[in-house]
């Protein structure tokens, strides 16, 4: 156990030495013996000063208990005031500075340690105490801030569900509405219109159901990532194998729009472990973004390459666009549930499911989607995954 460290405040020289000679009988150690107020106060800013013993009558301008009062303006010490006197005067001066005791000249050696353990043991609870009531004030400031943080998030993502569910019912309506109309016409035209007029209305009536399939095939994946449900068929897969078979579903789209698609590959080795059908999900979805932003005949490069990531060999897949990107104050939040670009909100009938999907479809697999604008205007889409 450490020494208490007593500082002696006493302007009588025998008195000072005997007390001095008691508390290194008792095991105390000594920080200095002074005669004034000015010399105690120098003291405890020059050493460490566990406690004082503090003599009411000093050398000087100032006497102990103004010395006191001084001390504990500026340091938390525990004070215990020697004196010959018990004037109530002077005690109750005393008392306004809140010592830890008070002992009455001359005392016996076991009255100086029994005043000193008591004035260290109320000490250490009052410092222990006061630590508890200011962690547990933190840590109700923390609870505090927290529970509003998680607050303003819950209301925030019920705000953006609440408009979600409002876009689904239109967006689920709309292809609905297209699939009764336009099998209403072919119903009651069946006889009355040509062949090719028929086809085209059943052209319009796949169209928009396979439309409904995909959001449908959206929110049932959205409902399995918040019930941690989704599940992976986790095998060897070749990423370039997936991303061409990907691309020519898209053969129509990038014709039509005569869209310049290059494949770069920089690295021959495309094997990964994968959920094939769920990687083709997330390469669908970006390339499908891709195709809907960029405008006519401009490029579209898809690169798949090796990176070295923390000294692990990672699989790198980017597509860049030069569509009409995401504005710089969105760019970070586009892959929550439920958010959606302004720049694509209203000139789209995506419901924003898809990067939320793909992102945590690409985090089950360890790796991380990202999203930049390119300095020449479109944006670019990447992950990496491990080598497993």
């Amino acid at each position: 156990m450490n020494k208490a460290r007593i500082l002696i405040v006493e302007d009588e020289s025998i008195i000072a030495l005997e007390t001095q000679e008691s508390l290194k009988t008792l095991g105390y150690e000594i920080c200095a013996i002074v005669n004034s107020g000015a010399g105690a106060i120098k003291n405890i800013e020059e050493k460490q000063t566990d406690l004082i013993l503090m003599d009411i009558h000093l050398k000087g301008d100032i006497d102990g208990i103004e010395t006191a009062e001084i001390i504990q303006s500026n340091h938390h010490i525990p004070i215990i005031f020697l004196t010959a006197f018990s004037d109530e005067r002077v005690l109750d001066r005393a008392k306004r500075t809140k010592p830890y005791g008070y002992l009455l000249k001359p005392f016996k050696k076991q009255d100086l340690k029994v005043a000193i353990e008591m004035a260290l043991y109320i000490f250490k609870l009052e410092a222990d105490r006061k630590k508890a009531l200011d962690d547990l004030q933190k840590a109700n400031e923390e609870l505090e801030s927290r529970v509003q943080r998680r607050t303003g998030e819950l209301t925030k993502a019920n705000k953006s569900k609440s408009k979600f569910v409002a876009q689904i019912s239109h967006e689920l309506r709309t292809p609905l509405h297209h699939i009764l109309g336009f099998s209403g016409f072919g119903i009651n035209k069946i006889n009355k219109v040509s062949k090719d007029k028929l086809v085209y209305y059943f052209k319009r009536i796949n169209e928009t159901g396979n439309r409904m399939a995909i959001l449908l095939d959206e929110i049932l994946d959205l409902s399995k990532l918040e019930a941690g449900k989704m599940d992976y068929d986790m095998k060897k897969e070749d990423l370039m194998l997936i991303t061409t078979h990907v691309t020519n579903e898209f053969q129509t789209s990038i014709e039509e729009k005569e869209i310049n698609l290059e494949i770069i590959n920089g690295n021959r080795n495309s094997l990964i472990t994968a959920d094939g059908i769920r990687l083709a999900q997330v390469i669908r979805n970006l390339l499908s973004n891709a195709i809907k932003f960029t405008p006519p005949r401009k490029r579209i490069v898809i690169t798949i390459d090796q990176e070295n990531q923390n000294k692990a060999a990672a699989l790198s897949f980017s597509i860049q666009d030069e569509g009409i990107g995401i504005p710089e104050n969105e760019i970070n939040s586009i892959f929550e549930q439920y958010t959606q670009s302004s720049k694509t909100k209203n000139k789209t009938s995506s419901t924003g499911l898809g990067l939320a999907i793909s992102n945590e479809i690409i985090k089950a697999h360890h790796g991380k989607l990202n999203a930049e604008n390119n300095k020449t205007g479109g944006t670019t889409f990447s992950f990496k995954l491990p080598y497993q």
